[in-house]
């Protein structure tokens, strides 16, 4: 029997993508996308998380749990900490396109990278990692960058002159570094120009959906 992948996003560019990798992992998945556009500029807006997106997420994550899902993943790290509030008022599993990632920063790094175009977004994933890493009790270093600007440029539809900027401060700053994490799923088109790092470049989608179907599995 297929399983029910009830999805929550914060943005229509990112769940074409999503689903592919959910499909070509899980191929009798059953795919429900709850798509919240507005919550990412309201989170941008605010600064970070406040209590009225806690209570918009919780809401979805009750709709998740009220269509019958059997499991819910939240594919946006903006919001990432208001899902943490959520998941605790349903029984149904809960899972971060980004907590695999952490685990594995936090594993085989301890000079840490992370990357990111939206601040709201930067900052919790690095906090996650910082978390992680607390919890399997390893002392590690972790550095922000964010590209100022590329965001705006790529909503506006340049999405080769945000590439180009994110991928000047990938390379003026990876050397100083032993893992290179990108913080949000439009940036793993950039995986390619960096095949030659020596570090390990780290991005949520695939070992994201890896968890997610490890998951379902148990």
């Amino acid at each position: 029997m297929s399983k029910k992948i009830a999805v929550i996003h914060t943005s229509l560019t990112i769940f074409p993508s999503m689903d592919k990798e959910i499909l070509r992992q899980i191929p009798d998945a059953d795919i429900h996308n709850i798509i919240d556009v507005k919550i990412l500029s309201d989170v941008m807006k605010n600064g970070g998380i406040n209590e009225d997106i806690k209570k918009r997420m919780t809401m979805y994550v009750l709709a998740c749990e009220s269509m019958g899902a059997d499991i819910i993943l939240n594919a946006c790290s903006s919001v990432g900490e208001a899902f943490d509030v959520a998941q605790s008022i349903t029984t149904v599993p809960c899972l971060k396109i980004d907590q695999a990632m952490a685990e594995e920063a936090a594993e085989v790094g301890s000079n840490i990278a992370v990357y990111g175009t939206v601040g709201t977004t930067l900052e919790p994933s690095a906090r996650l990692i910082e978390r992680v890493a607390a919890e399997k009790g390893k002392s590690i270093t972790v550095t922000k960058y964010l590209i100022d600007g590329a965001f705006q440029i790529l909503a506006e539809g340049d999405t080769e002159t945000h590439n180009k900027m994110v991928l000047k401060k990938i390379m003026e700053t990876k050397d100083d570094h032993d893992v290179i994490v990108l913080a949000q799923a439009s940036m793993a088109v950039l995986i390619p120009e960096m095949k030659d790092f020596t570090q390990p470049v780290l991005y949520s989608l695939v070992s994201g959906v890896t968890r997610l179907k490890e998951c379902l599995e148990k």
